[in-house]
């Protein structure tokens, strides 16, 4: 199970990159400077997925939690919060 650990932390970061990534490149309007932000977003957490990978190395809590609240931040930057979850509460088919 400890061998699981950083894979599934590794998962998480990138989960997070492409979630930022996919929404970045929807929304068409978003300023400059939001453009910026996302994109150290997006290279931060795929850095740290692939530290991870190749080092075994755990990620702290701190880190996480900067992760998710840079994620949180470039969503209020563009005005919709609920687009970081769409998908999450539609009914399975």
């Amino acid at each position: 199970m400890i061998e699981l650990i950083p894979f599934l932390t590794a998962l998480l970061y990138i989960c997070i990159g492409v979630r930022l990534l996919t929404f970045t490149a929807d929304q068409h309007s978003t300023k400059h400077s939001y453009t910026i932000l996302a994109v150290v977003g997006i290279a931060y957490a795929f850095i740290t997925a692939i530290s991870i990978l190749f080092k075994g190395q755990l990620v702290t809590i701190s880190e996480l939690v900067l992760t998710i609240i840079l994620t949180v931040l470039v969503m209020i930057a563009r005005g919709n919060v609920a687009e970081l979850f769409r998908g999450f509460n539609q009914p399975c088919k």
